[in-house]
């Protein structure tokens, strides 16, 4: 699908409308429709409605937040079936107050108001909900990974308990499963994990550097059929020794490296970790503090620009309430509700 996407922008160019995207069953491809919207005549330029893909990037759409008028594309014509002009532009109002809260980047929020008018589902819900399945790749995590599960991620962000979480989720599926910590710098980190750990009688074994990880970890234990979840500590991605440590850690034992963020941040910080997370290996994200935070325009612009997939989010500080599949309905619902 993405590759397909891209192929209309680059053949039509980067003002090309998406209208629908459809994939063929069985794998049979990928069938995108597009429309370029060509400019008015002269003489109807003044009559032409304002451009409401124009927005800032953190907070957004101020100057456009109370226009009024036609906010489809205004050569296009779009209109769904019995529904008023109206209450198109009340949605859309609507849509764009979410996305002065949340905190969207330009680019997110340009494309969320390309798309919105064309999308054909009745409600406003489901609408954003296939605008985040078209644009967004959700890969839910599985605890059969081939590979060691390693989490980053910034200070502050909850890693260790995201691991407790799916240490839980494991112990509690059956799975023969091995906790490995190499954040040995921050005080009390390694009792913090072990007191959570005993609990679920599993073991927590401390490494200092990329060397002792690969000698304790190795092949034989990822292949043994365990489920190795690897903590970290925190990686502060302005500091280029501390990326270099985490990068010599997941090469050790070939991790599958899992970035963890806590929401509520600015989507520009947050772009900065995910393109420093994304060039060591990370492709997808784990979102915590959804109990404490509501804003999501950080994260996912972040995950957005940096092509990572939307994994997992946790909404509890307890061990007990496992991370939760990202689903496209329900972040659409997150979106939409936060007065």
């Amino acid at each position: 699908m993405a590759e397909a996407m891209k192929l209309v922008r680059d053949s039509m160019g980067p003002d090309a409308i998406i209208l629908s995207t459809t994939e063929r069953p069985f794998g049979k491809g990928v069938e995108v429709r597009a429309a370029v919207d060509t400019p008015l005549p002269a003489h109807l330029e003044s009559s032409k409605p304002p451009d409401m893909t124009k927005v800032a990037s953190f907070p957004i759409l101020e100057d456009a937040l109370h226009s009024e008028g036609d906010f489809s594309p205004p050569s296009m014509g779009i209109r769904r079936a019995g529904l008023p002009s109206k209450a198109i532009n009340k949605e859309i109002a609507q849509l764009k107050r979410a996305m002065v809260f949340h905190g969207f980047s330009r680019s997110l929020a340009k494309a969320v108001l390309e798309l919105y008018s064309s999308l054909t589902e009745e409600d406003p819900r489901s609408k954003l909900a296939s605008f985040l399945e078209m644009r967004f790749k959700f890969a839910a995590l599985s605890l059969e990974e081939t590979r060691a599960l390693m989490l980053v991620g910034p200070p502050g962000v909850g890693k260790t308990i995201a691991v407790a979480k799916l240490a839980a989720a494991a112990v509690v599926n059956g799975f023969d499963t091995r906790i490995v910590t190499t954040d040995t710098i921050r005080s009390g980190a390694v009792e913090q994990l072990s007191s959570i750990a005993e609990l679920m009688e599993i073991e927590v074994d401390s490494v200092s550097n990329a060397s002792e990880l690969k000698d304790l970890v190795g092949t034989d234990l990822i292949s043994s059929g365990s489920i190795v979840l690897i903590d970290t500590p925190a990686t502060n991605p302005l500091r280029s020794e501390e990326v270099d440590d985490l990068r010599r850690s997941i090469r050790a034992v070939n991790a599958t490296p899992l970035l963890v963020l806590a929401a509520g941040g600015l989507w520009g910080d947050d772009l900065d970790v995910a393109k420093t997370f994304r060039d060591l290996g990370v492709e997808r994200l784990i979102l915590t503090r959804l109990d404490a935070s509501r804003r999501l325009g950080g994260a996912l612009s972040a995950a957005d620009a940096a092509g990572l997939s939307l994994t997992a989010f946790s909404q509890s500080p307890y061990v007990a309430q496992a991370l939760r599949p990202f689903e496209a309905l329900d972040l659409a619902d997150r979106i939409l509700n936060f007065e």
